[in-house]
């Protein structure tokens, strides 16, 4: 018969181990105007604040989420500030999002350009004025009559 202390064990460890982790956390957050819990120690270049956990370096927003929040990652889905600070680590701050979306609630290049009904030509960039091309790329009908139709490209 096998014994199962050492599962028992195992698991009374991961339990400690996650509490010391999320008293870490907590240790190390500053509480702003808007209820962001702000991460106090090392940032990244994105601002994220990481933590070594289970010998690996995480994203703290990503373990509190899990650890504190009590919620699940889900595969296939990202976790987006809805505060818009990437150092915050307040799970109620937090939601999962394809990384579409997530994507264009940022203020990266694509999320400004997907947002721009005007082109830099100054006509309109909605649908009945725009060529996509085979990267969906939006093109401008006006300045360019016919320029954009080649092979894979396609009238909106």
């Amino acid at each position: 018969m096998v014994c199962d202390l050492p599962v028992i064990r195992s698991h009374i460890v991961d339990e400690f181990y996650d509490l010391t982790v999320m008293n870490r956390i907590w240790n190390n957050v500053k509480e702003d105007e808007d209820a962001c819990q702000l991460w106090q120690l090392w940032l990244n270049h994105n601002g994220h604040g990481t933590i070594s956990y289970k010998g690996e370096n995480r994203m703290v927003y990503q373990i509190s989420y899990v650890l504190i929040g009590g919620k699940q990652l889900t595969p296939g889905l990202v976790l987006h500030h809805k505060c818009g600070k990437p150092a915050c680590v307040n799970p109620n701050h937090l939601v999962q999002i394809t990384n579409k979306e997530n994507v264009l609630l940022g203020n990266g290049p694509t999320a400004i350009n997907a947002r721009k009904n005007v082109g830099i030509c100054g006509h309109s960039l909605e649908e009945n004025n725009i060529y996509r091309n085979k990267n969906n790329g939006r093109m401008c009908i006006t300045c360019h009559p016919g320029h954009f139709i080649k092979k894979g490209d396609r009238h909106v």
